[in-house]
């Protein structure tokens, strides 16, 4: 006669794991992609040379960006997979903000859309371009407003990493937007920068025998 235990044992088991289990399949609730598309190799980083998309002096005066939009969702390289990658030169001892954003309207008026939209960046700095350091990433998800729609229309642009004296001569920022579907991973058009901000607005000039307001 067979023991029932074993038997038992092995169908604890087996509802144990089930949702585990499930759980492998597809993009994550942390809105991860496949596991294919992070890997160990160097190449990965995103710092070889050129392999920028676009690639430019920064400039000195406030205001002053190097930016760029991807075509469609058609980018990436075999050396920096689904990445969109800008470049800027020349942005040592410069106040800096570097940043991406979601470059579609794909996600604008439908809440479920935003809710599994998710922008993802990494910013690196470089002395001479030769070795790069990975100064700080950002990972958001949308968010739905019943009033203003989807986060990421508003601003569009999600601020990576600020420097107020960059210690690197280059910097480059590399970003990825998509919506995780139960089908996969569909990417979208993307938009990175790095700029030098603009200066804060001067007070309002008052009139004479006006005060200041207190708080």
């Amino acid at each position: 006669m067979t023991s029932l235990a074993p038997l038992a044992r092995r169908a604890f088991l087996l509802l144990g794991l089930g949702p585990l289990l499930g759980a492998c399949g597809g993009p994550d609730a942390m809105g991860l992609e496949p596991e294919e598309d992070f890997t160990t190799r160097a190449s990965a980083l995103c710092t070889d040379p050129d392999i920028a998309d676009v690639s430019a002096t920064l400039g000195t005066q406030p205001g002053s960006a190097v930016s760029g939009e991807s075509n469609g969702d058609a980018y990436g390289s075999p050396e920096c997979p689904r990445q969109y990658v800008v470049e800027a030169l020349s942005t040592s001892g410069k106040h800096v903000i570097i940043s991406a954003a979601w470059g579609d309207s794909s996600v604008q008026s439908s809440a479920a859309l935003c809710r599994a939209a998710w922008l993802r960046a990494t910013a690196y700095g470089s002395a001479t371009g030769a070795s790069w350091t990975q100064l700080g990433s950002l990972t958001v998800q949308g968010s739905w407003d019943d009033t203003f729609g989807c986060s990421f229309m508003w601003p569009q642009d999600k601020v990576v990493l600020t420097l107020s004296s960059s210690p690197h001569a280059r910097l480059r920022v590399t970003a990825r937007a998509y919506i995780t579907k139960s089908t996969g991973t569909e990417y979208h058009r993307v938009k990175a920068r790095i700029a030098i901000p603009l200066p804060p607005p001067p007070p309002p000039e008052l009139a004479p025998g006006d005060e200041a307001p207190s708080f």
